[in-house]
């Protein structure tokens, strides 16, 4: 699932959290594999409860579209070497144990 797409699902959904979340949960498994389900369902988990991250800084992130050792990678300038405006705020941490709560909620 896109994240364009997960962001529209995501707006256009009137059910409560878990159910969201579990929605979420089941079209990326039936759309990606299993693997997907991390990287996809713990944004929706952060956008649907702020309070599950634990720690975040902002910092100046780009796409990178032109080098041949990183092309199509997301760089975080985390010491400020481009001495650009932050531009996103990267999440580091999140509470494993309520993730884990919705998640567990979601499938149950």
């Amino acid at each position: 699932m896109l994240h364009s797409d997960m962001r529209k699902f995501l707006i256009d959904t009137d059910t409560a959290s878990d159910d969201a979340i579990a929605s979420l949960v089941k079209r990326c498994v039936i759309m990606g594999g299993a693997a997907n389900v991390v990287g996809n369902v713990t944004p929706a988990a952060v956008a649907l409860d702020p309070a599950i991250v634990t720690t975040q800084s902002k910092y100046y992130v780009e796409v990178e579209t032109l080098s041949e050792l990183t092309r199509g990678q997301t760089v975080v300038d985390q010491l400020g070497v481009l001495k650009q405006t932050p531009n996103m705020t990267v999440i580091w941490s999140i509470d494993a144990p309520r993730w884990k709560e919705h998640l567990y909620r979601c499938l149950g």
